[in-house]
This record gives structure tokens, sequence and C-alpha cells, in this order.
């Protein structure tokens, strides 16, 4: 919302704060066991709202937008993954597996509350990054936005996050499951 203020744009900050205000009344029911949950169609227009949001804040100051995507880092990072996974090992791209993030993490052993708590702290770790983006000047921004995508993508290869053995529920091949 800093962004919208500075341009004056009272219609978007009010996007904005409801947005907040939408999900931040929204987690404290989706903890396990969740009592309530988004679904597909909840989840589709909170990400769109996000990303419209996103492009708007950048319209002016490119650092805006450099900033936001950090501070969405997480989801973004987990969407790049599954997608770049699946490519690598010749999976459909678009078929849900169980191969996100934190179904490794599950998949490896980390308890569920750990599970959470890590994401949770990652989703915190890249927001503090991406607010802390947003009053420097655009080209040290641009290095610091460089800087986060290279330690991501090194963090998740060195965590083995491309890799689709061991995962349970993952996605087959379509000739994996032709009888013979």
């Amino acid at each position: 919302t800093w962004g919208f203020s500075e341009v004056g744009d009272p219609v978007r900050i009010i996007i904005c704060l409801s947005l907040v205000a939408c999900v931040c009344g929204f987690l404290p029911f989706n903890r396990h066991p969740a009592k309530i949950f988004m679904g597909d169609a909840g989840s589709m227009l909170l990400g769109f709202m996000v990303a419209v949001l996103m492009l708007l804040s950048g319209e002016r100051w490119p650092r805006w937008w450099m900033a936001s995507v950090v501070i969405f880092g997480l989801p973004i990072l987990d969407t790049a993954v599954a997608l770049v996974r699946r490519f690598l090992n010749h999976r459909p791209l678009f078929i849900s597996d169980r191969g996100h993030i934190y179904d490794q993490m599950l998949d490896r052993g980390i308890p569920l509350k750990k599970t959470v708590a890590i994401c949770y702290s990652l989703a915190a770790a890249y927001a503090a990054v991406g607010l802390a983006m947003i009053p420097i000047r655009t080209r040290y921004a641009g290095i610091v936005y460089v800087l986060v995508v290279v330690v991501s993508s090194i963090v998740v290869w060195r965590k083995g996050y491309l890799k689709m053995e061991g995962l349970r529920g993952a996605v087959h091949r379509e000739s994996d499951n032709v009888r013979p």
C-alpha cells in the first residue's frame, strides 16, 4: 500500500487493505485441522487480485514491482519450482501432483507443524526483504532482486526440490499407466 499512497490512489489502497483484512480473517480458521478451506475459486481470485495489484504497483516505479515479486516470493518460487520440476522430468506441466515444496518437506519426514512454521518463516523473510526494497533506489533494488532469485535457486537446487523420485502421489507418465 505504500506505493499506492505515494501515487495517491485511495481506491487501490482500499483494495489492498481489504485483501489484507480478508486474508488475516481467514488464516485462523485455516489452521490445522482446518475449519474452512479457500478452494480453487477463492485462491484463483486472490491470486488474480494480487497479480493485478503487483502490476499496478510497478506502473510508475519498477522497484515497487520488484519488491512485490519478492514479497510474494514463496508462492512464486513454489509455482516456478513445480513447473520446472515437471518440465525437467517430462511430466505434464498443468496436472497437479504432490511435488510442491511443502509436500516434499512432508514427504521427507518434516512434521506438519514444523513445515507450516518453516513456510510462514520463509514467507515472512521474503516479505521483510521485499519491504526493505521499497525505499531504496531502483538500481539497488534490482541488485537485491537478483540476489534473492540466485539464493532461492541455489537453495532449491541443493535441497533437491527439482527431483521427482521419492514423491508420494506424483504424476505418472501416460506410458507408465499403459497395461501390456
